[in-house]
């Protein structure tokens, strides 16, 4: 607070906010979705463990020589950072943290499903620190779901085919590509 002396009263007065004010650095956060932007732009939606969900605009993302280009994926551990007082930030920078293994066949479906809740559930800009940890031990947890509760007495697992999805004709070739790797990879590589 500034005081300010005006005609003999003193007034209180706020400082203003400059530009640099509204940048955040190093966020842990995972890539919820990417929507392309003008010719070579992205929106990225993101979900952070401080900040909550944020849209984030990466320029130059879909250029061959982009910082962000093969970084901005889903269900990949990253660090963001970002400037702007809008709706929509900008992204400055994004790095790889790493730390969790690959999605792949049902469990990748699972996470997107997932995804798509927080998308669609949470409002931007509220945080929520509880559901960011536990949305990382479910991407965790799909991992080793099946490994782990394989041989529990009454629990089951149901494997979709192409055949019980009827949304939308790529969801099924998806599958089918999930399902053709599946049967040439040996069990337990």
């Amino acid at each position: 607070m500034v005081e300010l002396e005006v005609e003999g009263a003193q007034v209180q007065a706020k400082p203003r906010r400059r530009g640099s004010d509204a940048r955040v650095d190093h966020q842990p956060g995972l890539v919820l979705h990417a929507t392309p932007w003008r010719e070579t732009s992205l929106i990225v939606e993101c979900f952070t463990r401080d900040y909550g969900r944020v849209a984030l605009v990466a320029r130059g993302a879909k250029r061959p020589t982009s910082q962000f280009r093969g970084l901005l994926a889903p269900f990949a551990p990253l660090s963001f950072s970002w400037s702007g007082r809008n709706e929509i930030k900008n992204l400055m920078r994004v790095e790889w943290v790493g730390g969790l293994v690959p999605l792949r066949g049902n469990a990748l479906l699972a996470a997107f499903y997932a995804n798509e809740l927080i998308v669609r559930l949470l409002a931007r800009a509220d945080p929520h620190e509880g559901l960011f940890e536990s949305y990382l031990q479910l991407l965790r947890g799909l991992v080793e779901a099946r490994r782990i509760l394989s041989g529990v007495r009454g629990i089951a697992f149901t494997d979709f085919t192409a055949a019980d999805v009827v949304r939308h004709p790529l969801v099924a070739r998806i599958i089918d590509a999930y399902e053709k790797d599946a049967e040439e990879i040996p069990p337990g590589k």
